[in-house]
């Protein structure tokens, strides 16, 4: 899962300087238009997956029609995963603002268009680092996930509290961007591991696309919730710093997540009985 979400942090290592030159030279409607032409390339890579057969593997047959609405019933009746996917939205709430509105506050704040767009490049570095250490370090028999939540999450909160203290200085907002890229970056590698401790082999699927669903929710909503901010107080300042509590409780609903966990043993227990 490391390896595989640090491609998100490869593309942010060019998206900065290419967007920039992209607007620069064909403006916002061109740039648009060429993102829109880069991003097309998701649709022959996504062809040409294709799940590897297994001839042992027997398919599961079942009479009601809605069946799959039951699984979903059934995952949001666990409270430990609730737990997690509140916390998922909430600090995803803060990171979609941060990638819309971090190059304009960095700008607003004395800085230029280049160093603005330079930010996304420093971000994508520590994503890249993050992910990869995160996905070796939780690994069989490695490091707690939960506890990595938590951990991870807590400082990304305390990082957006105090990022308008960063902009104060002339390297202010790389500083930032380092240590957001290192902290944010392994959040999304918990994706599934957390789903397969709290919903299940058999539920795994499912609770993945419930984790990402509710990701994009919090993407929806952050953006104009800050805006909204922006238009009442007139501050990007007061913005960050409501969206750097939202991710402190969002670390705090990561923890409570162990008050529902169970042992190992009794997990293991319950995935033999479902399988036979």
């Amino acid at each position: 899962m490391g390896i595989t979400t640090s491609g998100v942090g490869m593309g942010m290592l060019a998206s900065g300087p290419i967007t920039q030159y992209l607007l620069d030279t064909y403006g916002l409607r061109g740039t648009f238009l060429l993102s829109a032409a880069i991003a097309s390339h998701i649709i022959p890579c996504g062809m040409l997956l294709i799940t590897p057969y297994n001839k042992n593997q027997k398919k599961e047959k079942t009479n009601e029609r809605f069946a799959f609405l039951q699984t979903y019933l059934t995952l949001l009746k666990t409270p430990a995963l609730m737990c997690v996917l509140i916390g998922a939205v909430l600090w995803n709430i803060a990171y979609a603002v941060i990638m819309i509105q971090l190059p304009n506050y960095v700008v607003l704040s004395g800085s230029s268009k280049k160093e603005a767009s330079f930010v996304f490049t420093v971000i994508g570095i520590g994503t890249i680092l993050s992910r990869i250490t995160i996905g070796l370090a939780i690994s069989p028999n490695g490091l707690d996930p939960l506890l990595l939540n938590f951990g991870l999450t807590a400082c990304v909160g305390a990082l957006i509290v105090t990022f308008p203290f960063f902009v104060k200085f002339s390297s202010g907002p790389m500083v930032f961007a380092s240590l957001y890229g290192i902290y944010s970056g392994g959040l999304l590698v918990f994706t599934v591991p957390l789903c397969l401790e709290f919903a299940g082999v058999q539920r795994l699927s499912s609770a993945v696309g419930l984790w990402f669903f509710l990701l994009g929710m919090g993407s929806f909503a952050g953006p104009p919730l800050a805006g909204l901010v922006f238009d009442v107080t007139g501050s990007h300042d007061l913005s960050y710093i409501l969206l750097g509590f939202c991710v402190l409780v969002a670390a705090v609903c990561s923890l409570a997540a162990t008050f529902w966990r169970k042992p190992k043993t009794e997990n293991m227990t319950e995935e033999v009985v479902q399988n036979s």
